[in-house]
């Protein structure tokens, strides 16, 4: 699926783009020079889609574009071909599933505090399953070995049992000195089966891979008044395409994202907006 971008981000007041003139890695973080000189500092796992001649937009006090700071890598390489714009930003409120209008089914997660003009992130459900309810992220769904395995558990496993079984195949792992991506494989196998309402979802994939797919950190009751503390989490999505909305009396873009890259570590925000 090619990307298609209806609407490209607006000039906003205080916000910086750049067109990206090379990369130089600097420790924990990537050095992203651009062409009129300056530069600001980008996490090396960002920095990994940047490419000479892209453009870079982000708030402009960020001297380091850290993990809760948001940015936009706009791709403009031409012999690039499918590979897509990324988007980084804090997430917070998510909606239920909802369905588009080809009743497919995605969740709705808001950005905190955007500056970039992004009101929201629409995830389908295909990208939160590859991403949550995998073992190896790398592979396609009917590639998958299941979540049951990894544990080498039964399917009707309790939690008692789901316990024992982690902390023996985590031993034996660190043991054999495995690689991270098959511990942080194995600790995603027990967060969804250790959970009856993630467990649950995960089953109906297994039956049917097109079934609708909960997002284990959404759902969140909006802040109302007497509530208006939150739970953020760091989302680096590729984009599939940008849609205009009109939300109040302010036009504001809201992301189809392609894929969901990575979540990071979540972090407490204070939000107090009626619901867009």
């Amino acid at each position: 699926m090619e990307v298609v971008l209806q609407a490209r981000i607006d000039p906003l007041r205080n916000v910086c783009q750049r067109k990206v003139l090379k990369t130089n890695p600097n420790g924990d973080k990537t050095e992203c020079i651009f062409a009129d000189g300056n530069s600001i500092l980008v996490s090396n796992f960002f920095a990994s889609f940047i490419r000479a001649g892209c453009e870079l937009s982000f708030p402009l006090e960020l001297a380091a574009v850290g993990e809760g700071a948001e940015i936009y890598l706009r791709n403009t390489n031409l012999e690039a071909g499918r590979r897509r714009d990324v988007f980084q930003a804090k997430i917070g409120y998510a909606t239920q599933l909802r369905e588009d209008k080809r009743k497919n089914p995605f969740i709705s997660a808001e950005v905190v505090n955007g500056r970039l003009g992004v009101s929201a992130i629409h995830i389908r459900c295909e990208a939160l399953r590859d991403y949550f309810y995998v073992g190896n992220r790398r592979r396609n769904w009917d590639r998958q070995p299941s979540l049951y395995e990894l544990l080498r558990v039964v399917h009707n496993a309790s939690l008692a049992e789901l316990r024992l079984a982690f902390k023996l195949r985590t031993l034996e792992l660190r043991t054999a000195r495995a690689p991270t991506a098959n511990l942080r494989a194995l600790e995603r196998a027990f967060n969804i089966l250790a959970r009856p309402n993630l467990r649950a979802c995960y089953d109906a994939l297994l039956d049917d891979p097109s079934s609708p797919t909960l997002f284990p950190c959404g759902g969140f009751p909006r802040p109302g008044p007497a509530q208006n503390h939150g739970v953020s989490h760091v989302a680096i999505v590729q984009v599939q395409k940008v849609r205009r909305a009109v939300i109040g009396f302010e036009h504001r873009q809201i992301l189809l994202a392609e894929m969901l890259i990575a979540r990071l570590a979540a972090v407490q925000v204070k939000r107090n907006e009626k619901s867009a």
